[in-house]
């Protein structure tokens, strides 16, 4: 296994590791929305980027008008890199439950004070983390 640094510009920095045939790049460089840095980890082609969940709380039952506001809201949403997994309706302290994926938790606060703008109401946005990645966490423990 061989790690190496390379730092191509004072506005990027690269971290490589080999094993075999896999390689793992992680860079770190400027949002270009913001002026803070965002993390970005690359397995070959694939980006990953960061799970929520949202609880949500309405202050009335979904309506048509509601109905299109939110497909609105959640175009607008993807063009800023977030993914709609799955949504629920539920029984009991909350309405509705999200499953997304964002670029950074900037982009998700941004996305639930977007949908509790246009649509009213409240959430709770949580980061998750899949039962694979933490097994593998506490495997190496």
């Amino acid at each position: 296994m061989k790690w190496s640094y390379t730092n191509r510009s004072t506005r990027r920095i690269a971290i490589k590791r080999q094993s075999g045939l896999e390689e793992v790049e992680l860079r770190i460089e400027p949002s270009e929305t913001t002026e803070n840095s965002s993390l970005i980890c690359r397995v070959g082609k694939f980006t990953a980027t960061m799970w929520f969940v949202t609880l949500v709380k309405q202050p009335h039952a979904p309506t048509k008008e509601d109905a299109a506001v939110a497909q609105a809201a959640m175009k607008e949403a993807e063009s800023w890199g977030v993914k709609f997994h799955m949504g629920f309706f539920t029984l009991g302290q909350y309405d509705g439950v999200w499953v997304t994926e964002a670029p950074d938790e900037k982009t998700a606060l941004r996305v639930a004070m977007h949908f509790n703008s246009k649509l009213g109401g409240s959430s709770v946005t949580m980061p998750a983390f899949s039962f694979e990645e933490v097994m593998g966490w506490v495997m190496q423990m």
